[in-house]
């Protein structure tokens, strides 16, 4: 199996699959100074992305959601728009992850505390069946 090396950047035969280093000598560099150990064509550290926002801006939706049920103004409501305003700022999967669920349990907290309105006709045939129960 071919492997590179991960202080001089050569390609060796690797014996073991975790192989990480083509001799002896490298080793020994690694285990001196691990830090200073790195290939010389090793790839480029990619810039985390802080400022993308994705198409369909997650905040606007959370505040189009909340405006609709009634529910901006309040604590809850608050919550839910600064965290969707966090999952920007998480760069790993996990945090984002946890953000994520966190929002989705806000935002189902505040779905349940709407008084949902009921159909008339569905008022009036419970008043019904109520007085019929009444009466005997």
């Amino acid at each position: 199996m071919q492997r590179q090396c991960a202080v001089c950047g050569k390609p060796f035969e690797a014996r073991r699959p975790q192989a990480r280093f083509c001799g002896a000598t490298c080793r020994k560099r690694h285990s001196r100074n691990p830090s200073a150990a790195a290939p010389a064509d090793a790839p480029a550290v990619v810039a985390p992305m802080t400022n993308r926002k994705p198409v369909g801006d997650l905040v606007e939706a959370t505040r189009a959601e909340l405006e609709r049920l009634g529910r901006l103004d309040t604590v809850a409501g608050q919550q839910a728009l600064r965290l969707a305003d966090e999952m920007y700022r998480f760069q790993t999967a996990g945090g984002l992850a946890a953000i994520s669920k966190e929002l989705s349990r806000v935002l189902a907290e505040i779905r349940q505390t709407v008084n949902v309105v009921d159909d008339p006709i569905d008022e009036l045939k419970a008043r019904r069946d109520a007085k019929r129960r009444a009466a005997g």
